[in-house]
């Protein structure tokens, strides 16, 4: 029985497939967690672990506009959690967006402490020395 099944569906609850979509997304399957999540967040609109999730499943497979999507709004739903800023910040970052990045660097750090950032920061201060040829 594949698990496309809709007999299967019927059968687990949604922790259940929300926790598939986490084994999917370790094995990298991502497409079919992507599938799973989709499923899920209708109903659980206001759910910032599901959106995180799949924000960082769009991440993974180049979508990255769709992810800073997903995960803005899995800010807005849940403003401190440390995980879900920095799958935004690295999101942002790797899109080109450094203004946007740094913008929710400053938001995150204005309400909490992240030991990620704090490096970030430290690196960017201090970039490494190029070897001299």
């Amino acid at each position: 029985m594949s698990f496309n099944d809709p007999k299967l569906e019927d059968d687990i609850s949604d922790k259940e497939l929300f926790d598939k979509a986490i084994v999917f997304r370790d094995e990298g399957r991502f497409a079919e967690a992507i599938t799973i999540i989709e499923k899920l967040l209708p109903k659980y609109p206001e759910n910032a672990a599901i959106f995180s999730v799949y924000g960082h499943l769009n991440w993974e497979l180049g979508n990255l506009k769709k992810a800073i999507e997903v995960f803005q709004i899995a800010t807005n739903l849940y403003p401190v959690s440390e995980i879900i800023s920095l799958g935004l910040f690295h999101t942002l970052w790797e899109d080109g967006k450094r203004e946007g990045a740094f913008k929710e660097l400053k938001r995150f750090m204005s309400i909490s402490y992240s030991n990620d950032y704090m490096e970030i920061v430290r690196e960017l201060n201090n970039p490494p020395a190029r070897p001299v040829d």
